[in-house]
């Protein structure tokens, strides 16, 4: 059973690591400056719109990675061979 209330922690630490390094390195759009045109803005804001795209999926990828199939597999084998094993 500790191996339970470990895994738990460590799962709901990642998961306030990783919303945490999330919110930390979230960016503002960038700000239209009175020299741009409105399509030089359009792309900076698509280019800018890219790259989040791409850092919350970097991020989201490492979480499933860590916890969804790393842990969870590991936890229900575990608390199936817990509560199978018992005997009535």
């Amino acid at each position: 059973m500790v191996f339970v209330s470990v895994s738990g922690i460590w799962m709901l630490g990642i998961s306030i690591a990783t919303l945490w390094f999330y919110l930390a390195h979230l960016s503002f759009p960038p700000a239209q400056s009175s020299t741009m045109t409105p399509t030089d803005y359009r792309a900076l804001l698509e280019l800018h719109k890219t790259a989040t795209d791409q850092f919350r999926d970097s991020v989201s990828f490492a979480f499933d990675l860590m916890v969804t199939k790393t842990m969870l597999p590991l936890l229900t084998l575990l608390l199936g061979y817990l509560f199978g094993s018992k005997k009535t």
